[in-house]
């Protein structure tokens, strides 16, 4: 004979198992959350590393997305690359993590693609980026004034001097101070794994 207590907890046991199997699942969506950043060096064709700062070392970046790269590039604008090798105009040589930031929401995303670069370097415009604007602002890491001092600048026009903006170097900076850390295998992302 079957106990008729046990039949009506059955609806109780069935919400316990739902309800384990969400946290399971929720728990399985995050185990991948983190957040990657990398840092590109560029080199002129003596090969002297390009500073885009006094003393800075990096001239691009880039944010780990949907298992790939989003980026700002000076031709194609903003672009999701799956590897690192096909972001062109530098060299990636640094990448930082945090395993335990969530993931960036894709609808965070979704309004930066396809935007065109910014060569004016222009915090407040809104139809256009550069590719520390965009990490920036996806990671809200604040602008700060911008100076241009760096002799690789000399010769532009119109360089919005003493505005707000942010470098690859300042986002580097900041995010060590939120305590990323270097990936241990960066190795493989940068693909000489």
């Amino acid at each position: 004979m079957c106990d008729k207590s046990l039949l009506r907890r059955e609806p109780d046991s069935k919400k316990v198992r739902v309800k384990f199997f969400l946290l399971v699942c929720l728990f399985a969506s995050n185990a991948n959350a983190e957040i990657k950043v990398a840092f590109f060096r560029c080199y002129t064709p003596s090969l002297k590393a390009v500073q885009l700062t006094p003393g800075g070392k990096f001239c691009h970046v880039a944010i780990s997305h949907n298992g790939g790269w989003l980026h700002a590039h000076p031709v194609d604008g903003v672009k999701w690359k799956k590897n690192l090798p096909e972001i062109t105009g530098g060299r990636c040589e640094n990448i930082l993590i945090d395993i335990s930031a969530p993931a960036v929401p894709h609808e965070e995303v979704t309004p930066w693609i396809g935007k065109p670069y910014d060569a004016s370097f222009r915090w407040e415009t809104k139809e256009a980026t550069y590719c520390s604007k965009l990490v920036g602002c996806l990671l809200k890491v604040p602008p700060t004034l911008m100076t241009f001092k760096s002799p690789f600048w000399n010769g532009f026009k119109d360089l919005p001097v003493n505005e707000v903006g942010i470098s690859p170097d300042e986002i580097y900076h900041e995010l060590l101070r939120r305590n990323y850390q270097e990936d241990d295998d960066s190795s493989q992302s940068l693909g000489q794994g």
